[in-house]
């Protein structure tokens, strides 16, 4: 298993349409979310030339990725879920990332390594970047999972869930530094 990073602009064709399969797969299809799809694929507005993804391979195989975007660009949480922030002001920042789109195939048998070689990954592409904080919308089953791989996070404004969906979401900032190594 390996992961890595990559700008939108210099993706492979083949690993793109995987990204948005494997999105379709669980946005819309196990998740029942109200996402656009075409052709087997979920993509939006915001998968353009301003993003990068990180992505995780078993065997050669794509399994998992996200999308990153740099928050002076609109993201999601900017532009879709601005309800999420619970109160607290959305501040563009360049050292700041958003973390959206995460999705992975269903092998249980990889989870807890595939979310350890993210966490990593995030590291090192924080490290490159010179990022100094990753912000993202959740579920609070995914905020559990991080917090279970030692990560500390914080939850925005109030703190209180929002259901997105049906599915209890959170948006949340996450520093580099709590990324355990």
């Amino acid at each position: 298993i390996k992961a890595e990073y990559f700008k939108n602009t210099s993706c492979d064709e083949k690993d793109l349409e995987k990204i948005y399969r494997i999105r379709k797969d669980v946005f819309f299809d196990r998740l029942g979310w109200d996402v656009l799809c075409s052709g087997g694929l979920e993509f939006d507005a915001f998968d353009n030339a301003d993003c990068d993804y990180l992505v995780v391979r078993h065997q050669d195989t794509l399994i998992c990725s996200c999308r990153l975007i740099p928050t002076t660009r609109p993201t999601m949480l900017s532009e879709v879920f601005p309800g999420l922030l619970r109160g607290e002001d959305y501040l563009p920042d360049p050292a700041v990332i958003e973390i959206s789109r995460l999705a992975a195939t269903a092998c249980p048998s990889l989870r807890g390594g595939v979310m350890s070689l993210i966490l990593q990954e995030l590291r090192r592409y924080a490290s490159d970047h010179r990022v100094s904080a990753f912000v993202f919308v959740t579920t609070t089953a995914i905020e559990r999972l991080l917090r279970r791989h030692g990560v500390r996070l914080q939850r925005f404004g109030d703190g209180r869930t929002t259901l997105v969906g049906g599915v209890r979401s959170v948006a949340l900032r996450l520093h580099p530094a709590d990324i355990p190594q």
